[in-house]
């Protein structure tokens, strides 16, 4: 069995990924070869609520996403719940100040959809 599970679905013409399990060393390249074409293609919410465990290269992987996601012209936003194991260790490293942290996918979706008519206006 994979370290991290990844499925997507979308959310009111916005992705979303819902990553569950381990994104740590060992999930990091499974989740990059899942998650850099989708970042790719457009706007993205990465949906963390099911992560139970992360470390530095998985959190690497989270910057690196969104880099990746700003030459490009699309866009990520994270979720992640007060009560997800990982929030803690995602306000430490202030991942929210590259980018959008939100607390449901709904409000992901929002932020999300207010840039994308702030790059067409």
């Amino acid at each position: 069995m994979e370290r991290i599970q990844l499925r997507t679905d979308e959310v009111r013409g916005v992705r979303v990924a819902r990553l569950e399990g381990e994104l740590d060393k060992l999930a990091v390249e499974t989740a990059r070869a899942r998650l850099d074409p989708l970042v790719a293609a457009g706007k993205l919410i990465v949906d963390l609520d099911g992560v139970t465990f992360i470390d530095s290269a998985g959190l690497h992987a989270l910057f690196g996403l969104s880099r990746m996601a700003a030459p490009q012209g699309g866009g990520i936003a994270l979720v992640v719940s007060d009560t997800s194991p990982t929030a803690r260790v995602i306000g430490l490293v202030h991942l929210g100040d590259v980018v959008p942290v939100c607390a449901s996918v709904d409000e992901a979706v929002a932020v999300l959809q207010v840039s994308r008519s702030e790059d067409e206006g």
